[in-house]
């Protein structure tokens, strides 16, 4: 699918297999933050960026965009990963960020994920088990349920 491309920023891994499912899906083009072009983004009707949540913000998101705004003709969909439910966070607040930043009134998406943690350092790997044990976190679903709004909401759109 040329009209689409997904973006992702990673640094646990977890992200870039979210964007790496949606590209599957989509059978659409996928880059690392750090690769992209405007040329890449020039041309398509939706551009996917995907990154980590923290701190109520998608990570790069900003930067991203105010980099390749002029590039990013047609629309912009953000989806955000994170250890936690989504009963846990407050996903109305990283939306809401989200649509001011971008201007448009296009879904949020989140999806939970989990770490390997053979590819964290020590400190982060103390960090996780501390949140996995606070918040008890399991997967719901499978990754196809879970990408699946997003995935039919880009189908809708083309």
């Amino acid at each position: 699918m040329e009209d689409a491309i997904v973006i992702y920023t990673s640094k646990t891994g977890f992200t870039q297999q979210y964007a790496l499912w949606i590209a599957r899906a989509l059978h659409c083009e996928i880059l690392d933050s750090k690769f992209v072009t405007a040329e890449d983004l020039n041309n398509r009707r939706i551009v996917i960026y995907g990154g980590h949540v923290v701190s109520g913000h998608v990570t790069g998101l900003q930067r991203f965009y105010r980099r390749y705004q002029a590039s990013c003709a047609g629309r912009v969909l953000v989806f955000g990963t994170g250890l936690l439910k989504e009963t846990s966070m407050n996903l109305d607040k990283v939306a809401a960020k989200t649509k001011a930043l971008l201007t448009t009134n296009e879904p949020f998406y989140y999806f939970q994920g989990s770490v390997t943690t053979d590819a964290v350092p020590l400190w982060r790997r103390v960090q996780l088990a501390y949140l996995n044990r606070k918040y008890h976190n399991e997967l719901a679903c499978s990754e196809a349920e879970r990408i699946t709004p997003l995935v039919r909401h880009v189908q809708q759109q083309i």
